[in-house]
């Protein structure tokens, strides 16, 4: 019989450990057993309530290897007698590796082969379980990691292999923080999709590999970390209790867990998120609704009856609760020049430093590598052959690529023609680029222009294209040139809103223009955004199907989607062209109207072209199912076209040190990259010695641009060769879209009108 028992994990604030948990449910089983609590930091608020008997407080893990660390705990379960709960998952993890010869009458933990298979994203394990796992990536690469993150649409969730887990909406804050969790674990990121759902968490107790019992938690109120606060208790389903049994078994798992998982409505499937080796935070609140699962452990390892258990209950609530303390940090901001939350960051107990101790060091930042893109480095080596010198810098159009990815996409809609027996057409969106040289290759293509005003309209007739092959868009559509009488009337006008439908009724009739389709942008139903007529409302939805019946007595109809899909993914693009060609088949029944054009807009930003002909395939299939009526389609794929298809070539002006860290400056600015904010624009260097181009590695140096703006960071997370020297040539990648759309002078003692 032993006389107490020592358990770790005792800081408690909103994101608390189980320690605290775990003691008071082994105290009611058991009463007699001393309550000793073991931690690293006086800091760990818990030890000072008053179930606690004893207290141990062991050297920080920066302080002492881990092996001395493993020792301490070995002696003190000896010297007291005592079984041992770990509320901590690194420590579990140090345990097993270190005290391979465990007394397994002592310390109720699983063992390190069980504990490798809880690494996240632990598929063997879900898997086994009869779950999904989220799509998952490691991370290796900042360009590759933000392509994957776009695929799988903002945001996405950045996690350590055991600890922490962190939301990224965009590029910047998914640099942030696969660098936190590389910094304060020591840890090789992984990516996943972000999963919408009800969340449920099952908390389980086993011993030598039997089930003694699990619950079933759903949060009903959260902390601001999503830290459960009240929750509903229920059974574990039948069916997934005899999973987990066979799971436990098969591990010979002896210790507490905690299964997260989130129920996707959309999927309709139970996604695994972790598998954690230890009682749950909230294994108290599992306890008073009547299953002790600590005490059933204690009482398996004990082989003794355990006080009867509670009565169930419906569910628990926390409440927050002042004890008094003996907490030796006193006054340790009085001289400090930081916010205390900073000064105090991070879990008491330490568990960051012992995953870095017990762990390989990440693996060694990657060193810059040859540029093996063919396209590109046959325009940057003919332009070296030049004698120039950027002042700005020039940007040089790719053609060759870009004629690849026109030709791709021309085969596309030959393939999408045969199929579904429609007219497909391809049209570029004019603001993506204006370039003459890139109108001048859509010119020969044969592609419709889009444009966002009369002046653009107007811009695109002077450069070729006929009134049948524009469209007239946007919500200033009516913004500029004001000679109704020369304009022709377009192919097609989008409406962004009831009331621009109306402004585009009186002007079609006040120029004119009979017979151009008039289309019916939607708004996303189930994302956020500014442009499109919202459906959803009912009285919308009415005074459309109103207004629409005298439109068609002129006009043909259509219906335009637009929305990036470089921000949510391509399966909820998907997912929300399903639900436009569900409203728009609504408003074609209630209004008695037919629409004969679908617009599929733009913001693709994928590399793969492959991945962008499945997913429209699949688009079109979808809407010819709700629109039995139509008779085209039409593609705008601006930026998937032109971003890769420029590069913008400069020097090295300057160089600044940071410490370990360094700074280049360019002869350029985030003028000339507006969008350098969005994704991260591949950084090329030339090697002057060997006259190779080298594709810069990741890593915490930056390049800056030579403006006297903050903001003027180009890339903050590269790896600068030291070899580099003063007028080196650089050359920045994925310019060609919204980069050169947008850009204009800046710093040249004039403005943009200026310019010869």
């Amino acid at each position: 019989m032993k006389d107490a028992i020592l358990i770790s994990g005792w800081h408690s604030d909103s994101n608390p450990s189980s320690g605290l948990g775990i003691a008071y449910s082994v105290k009611e089983a058991f009463p007699q057993l001393k309550i000793i609590a073991l931690d690293y930091s006086s800091r760990c608020t818990g030890l000072y309530d008053p179930i606690v008997d004893e207290r141990i407080l062991l050297p920080r893990w920066e302080e002492v290897d881990v092996r001395t660390s493993m020792a301490g705990i070995a002696d003190a379960v000896h010297a007291h007698n005592a079984l041992y709960v770990s509320g901590l998952d690194m420590e579990i993890f140090a345990i097993a590796r270190e005290l391979r010869a465990l007394d397994r009458t002592s310390f109720l933990l699983p063992d390190e082969e069980a504990l490798q298979l809880t690494t996240k994203p632990a598929e063997t394990l879900a898997a086994r379980l009869g779950l999904s796992i989220p799509e998952t990536v490691v991370h290796h690469d900042i360009v590759a990691s933000v392509q994957k993150s776009e695929a799988m649409g903002w945001p996405v969730l950045v996690k350590g292999r055991h600890h922490e887990a962190r939301v990224a909406s965009n590029y910047r804050e998914l640099v942030s923080r696969l660098r936190c969790i590389e910094d304060t674990w020591g840890d090789t990121p992984i990516l996943q999709q972000f999963c919408y759902g009800r969340e449920e968490c099952i908390s389980f107790a086993a011993y030598q590999g039997k089930l003694l019992g699990a619950v079933a938690m759903r949060k009903t109120e959260v902390t601001s970390q999503g830290k459960t606060w009240c929750a509903q208790m229920d059974q574990v389903n039948p069916e997934f209790l005899s999973r987990l049994s066979s799971v436990l078994q098969g591990l010979h798992w002896t210790g507490g867990g905690e299964i997260e998982t989130i129920w996707d409505d959309i999927e309709k499937k139970r996604v695994l998120i972790d598998f954690n080796p230890r009682f749950p935070a909230w294994i108290y609140g599992a306890t008073v609704c009547g299953s002790n699962l600590p005490g059933r452990l204690v009482a398996a390892a004990l082989s003794a009856e355990p006080l009867r258990e509670r009565p169930p209950r419906a569910g628990f609530v926390r409440i927050v609760k002042e004890l008094p303390s003996d907490r030796v940090e006193r006054n340790v901001f009085v001289r400090a020049r930081v916010h205390p939350q900073i000064a105090l960051k991070g879990h008491p107990s330490g568990s960051p430093a012992l995953s870095k101790k017990s762990r390989l060091a990440l693996p060694k930042l990657r060193e810059a590598e040859v540029e093996s893109d063919e396209m590109c480095l046959a325009v940057l080596n003919k332009a070296m052959k030049e004698e120039y010198s950027p002042i700005p810098s020039r940007r040089l159009f790719v053609s060759a690529k870009f004629e690849e990815r026109a030709t791709s996409l021309k085969a596309m809609c030959e393939t999408l023609k045969r199929e579904s027996g429609l007219v497909v057409k391809l049209t570029y969106s004019l603001k993506t680029n204006p370039a003459p040289a890139v109108l001048k290759a859509l010119l020969r293509l044969e592609w419709g222009m889009e444009t966002i005003s009369l002046d653009e309209y107007l811009y695109a007739l002077r450069s070729g294209f006929s009134r049948e092959q524009c469209i007239l868009n946007g919500p200033g559509k009516w913004v500029g040139n004001r000679n109704e009488d020369k304009l022709p009337a377009p192919a097609a006008i989008q409406c962004d809103s009831l009331c621009d439908l109306r402004e585009t009724m009186a002007q079609t009739g006040k120029r004119g223009w009979q017979g151009c389709q008039i289309g019916i942008r939607i708004s996303p139903l189930f994302h956020e955004s500014r442009f499109g007529i919202d459906v959803r409302n009912p009285d919308i939805f009415a005074r459309l199907c109103d207004a629409l019946p005298e439109i068609a007595k002129k006009h043909e109809l259509s219906i335009h989607f637009h929305f990036a899909e470089s921000t949510i993914g391509m399966g909820d693009w998907l997912r929300e062209i399903e639900s436009v060609a569900i409203f728009a088949q609504r408003i074609s029944r209630a209004a008695g109207v037919d629409f004969k054009n679908f617009d599929f807009g733009g913001g693709w930003r994928t590399r793969e072209l492959a991945a962008y002909t499945e997913t429209m395939g699949e688009a079109v299939g979808l809407v010819r199912r709700r629109l039995p009526a139509l008779r085209s389609v039409c593609f705008e794929p601006g930026k998937l076209l032109v971003e890769d298809s420029m590069l913008l070539l400069t020097k090295i002006i300057g160089f600044r040190e940071r410490g370990e860290k360094r700074d280049v400056i360019l002869d350029t600015a985030i003028n000339e990259v507006p969008d350098a904010g969005s994704f991260p624009h591949e950084m090329l260097w030339h090697d002057r010695k060997t006259r190779r181009w080298l594709r810069l590695a990741d890593g915490d140096d930056r390049v800056l641009g030579r403006i006297c703006m903050e903001s003027d960071i180009l890339r903050g997370d590269v790896a600068l060769p030291r070899q580099m020297e003063m007028g080196d040539f650089m050359a920045i990648k994925s310019v060609g879209a919204y980069d050169a759309s947008m850009a204009f002078p800046f710093g040249a003692g004039c403005c943009s009108g200026c310019q010869k």
